[in-house]
This record gives C-alpha cells, sequence and structure tokens, in this order.
C-alpha cells in the first residue's frame, strides 16, 4: 500500500503518467467502476451470493449465520460502510450521491476492460498466494475443561488491561491479547500501558521495552 500510494500520489501531483510493465488507461468496464460498490464482487461469483453493507448489518448478519439461521450461501461479501466504498470516510459526498454517480458512470462502459488479459497475466506472474485454508475454532483449548479454565483466565486478564483496544500490542483489542496471554503466544507486557508501568516501577529495563515493542 505505501508503494502503490505514493506512486499513484507522486503521479497525480506531477500530473504525469504513471510506468510500469502493466500499461493503464481509462478503459474501465462496468464491473470495474462497479465493484467498490455493494454487490460488485458478488456478481463475480456463481452460486447463491448476498452482499450486506454497514457495520452493524454486517455484525447482524454473522450472528445469523452463526445462529444457523441462514444456510446454503456460497459467498459472502462484507462491507463495513454503509453504501461501500461510496460511503466509506474519506469519501467526501453524499453516500447515496456518490454511488448514483458510480451507476450512471458505469451504464457508459463496456462488458469488459480492454486490457483485462494483460492485467491476468501480470497478476499470476508477480501475485503468489498460497492456499486459503480455513481458521481453526479451537480457540483455547480442544479439551472443554481446560479451555473453560482458559477462558476463565483470559476474562481476569482482561480486567488488567485498559481495554481500549488500541492494537499497540499487535493484538486487534485487548480481549484478544488476553486470549493470546492465557495461550502462551504473548505475555502481560505486551501491552504498552502496563509496559510503562513496570519500566516505571524497575521491574523491566528501558532496553528490554524497547526489545519488545521492536519485536511488535
Amino acid at each position: 500500500m505505501d508503494f502503490l500510494y505514493n506512486k499513484v500520489y507522486l503521479a497525480y501531483k506531477n500530473r504525469a503518467p504513471v510506468t510500469g510493465t502493466v500499461k493503464l488507461n481509462g478503459s474501465l468496464s462496468f464491473k470495474g467502476v462497479l465493484y467498490a460498490t455493494t454487490g460488485g464482487e458478488a456478481r463475480h461469483i456463481r452460486g447463491r451470493t448476498l452482499a450486506v453493507d454497514g457495520m452493524n448489518n454486517v455484525i447482524d448478519f454473522l450472528e445469523l449465520l452463526e445462529n444457523e439461521k441462514i444456510k446454503g450461501v456460497d459467498y459472502l461479501e462484507l462491507r463495513a460502510c454503509d453504501q461501500s466504498c461510496a460511503g466509506g470516510i474519506l469519501s467526501h459526498r453524499n453516500r447515496f450521491l456518490g454511488a448514483e454517480t458510480l451507476q450512471r458512470y458505469a451504464d457508459t462502459k463496456g462488458d469488459t476492460h480492454d486490457l483485462v488479459e494483460d492485467y491476468k497475466k501480470h497478476a499470476s506472474a508477480n501475485i503468489h498466494m498460497a492456499p486459503i485454508e480455513p481458521r481453526s475454532l479451537v480457540k483455547y483449548d480442544r479439551n472443554i475443561e481446560i479451555a473453560l479454565k482458559k477462558m476463565e483466565q483470559a476474562q481476569l486478564l482482561q480486567k488488567m488491561l485498559p481495554e481500549i483496544d488500541c492494537g499497540a500490542c499487535g493484538a486487534p483489542s485487548c480481549e484478544s491479547l488476553a486470549g493470546d496471554i492465557v495461550r502462551g503466544e504473548k505475555e502481560i507486557k505486551s501491552c504498552i500501558f502496563l509496559r510503562t508501568r513496570y519500566e516505571k516501577h524497575g521491574d523491566i529495563t528501558p532496553q528490554e521495552a524497547m526489545g519488545m515493542m521492536k519485536a511488535i
């Protein structure tokens, strides 16, 4: 992202064309224009697909899915923002007007991008991905008794943490960090706030604190 953003920004700032191994032009297809709108991904997938936008809607839908009230879905397109990217925080327009503008623009475009085959060749040659495997559902332990004890430990640990979900420890939330600590993947000093306290009281040296931060 850093590389791509800086390259595009520099080209925009200098009003110069972006050069590279792939040619760029404005011949987007209607699918390309609408890819960032709700349903933009789902329309490319065969089978039963559903597109859900808005964080609250996504959470509600995932709960229905988790409770097995919805079955037989082949692909889910989940967008955090209402109206998807048209309603993102970087959009300067009303999200509904933005989505309408994209739809009108898409109506003027053809079915395929002129350079779609060139892009496919470039992507297959330069973007290598390992097989995508489902994440394990085992959170604490396969043994239910051990898992329940670890869950209690994680809940107690979470009360020691600031619970502001800053992400500075590398975990997305304090709850996740507590779980990582219980599983032995991290330690309590991974929390930057507790680490500062330990350092202040002399429990760890500034060098140790810096080492932990560097590792994270």
